[in-house]
């Protein structure tokens, strides 16, 4: 598999028969995750990837090293949910999650609203269809405009729900020259949703100091 990046970590997969965590590598494509270690070999489309759990492993799976900041991956194999988790230290962990977030948001096709409000004035911004392609830290739109948030920005984020919002939506709150800004980015599913969330969970993180 010609991959993006390769980390070396734990590696622990619910389907196949290890024992214990054995030490491997997490290999990141464009289009496919792969976990190796001693005595597994396993490929995952990143299309088959329903979610990504930080800081947590299940039961059926581990113990964790101690020191070692686990994340797990839940992912259809055969039409049945399995889960793989893997585990480094937190200066390895935290890129590696970005990465493979990163990976599994990019080419999302959404609406977005950007801005739909500027302190406390709604905007005339009409819904614009685009594609999102986080990297780097910076959320681009893929609009004509080609719009953009960086999450070093990002003061907060929420998933406002009502009978006058559309479905599967993010409201993004950020600051751009001392004014705050909101913009609505509508997703097409609610994995698309709960990954987008947790991608700027742990990139909102990072950016505090």
């Amino acid at each position: 598999m010609s991959s993006v990046a390769e980390f070396s970590a734990w590696v622990d997969l619910e389907d196949e028969d290890q024992s214990n965590p054995e030490c491997g590598a997490v290999a990141i494509g464009t289009e496919k995750l792969g976990f190796r270690s001693p005595s597994v070999e396993v490929t995952v489309p990143l299309s088959a990837v329903a979610d990504v759990r930080v800081d947590y492993t299940p039961p059926e799976l581990g113990p964790i090293p101690p020191g070692q900041v686990p994340i797990t991956l839940v992912y259809a194999k055969s039409d049945d949910p399995v889960a793989a988790t893997v585990a480094a230290e937190r200066d390895v962990i935290r890129p590696l999650t970005i990465q493979v977030l990163e990976r599994l948001l990019i080419g999302e096709p959404i609406r977005v609203k950007h801005p739909v409000r500027i302190c406390d004035e709604d905007t005339s911004v009409s819904s614009e269809r685009g594609i999102l392609a986080p990297t780097d830290g910076v959320v681009h739109f893929r609009t004509d405009q080609d719009e953009k948030i960086d999450v070093s920005n990002i003061l907060s984020f929420e998933r406002p729900e009502s009978s006058t919002t559309p479905q599967h939506l993010v409201r993004v709150t950020f600051v751009r020259q001392e004014l705050q800004y909101q913009t609505d980015i509508q997703m097409t599913n609610r994995r698309a949703v709960s990954i987008f969330g947790r991608y700027l969970d742990i990139q909102t993180q990072l950016s505090r100091p």
